[in-house]
């Protein structure tokens, strides 16, 4: 397995993943904005695989 900081181009893959997942619940901050803001603010503290 491969882990790599998230970019905002992995967000349909992890909404996707997100809304299949049991108990996850979105709101409205998991927006792609939301999220780009996030991430911009963040960079390398979300990762995926």
């Amino acid at each position: 397995m491969h882990y790599r900081p998230m970019t905002i181009e992995d967000y349909d893959a992890a909404v996707a993943l997100w809304l299949n997942t049991q108990g996850v619940r979105l709101r409205d901050a998991d927006s792609r904005e939301g999220i780009a803001r996030y991430l911009q603010r963040n960079p390398c503290l979300s990762f995926v695989a």
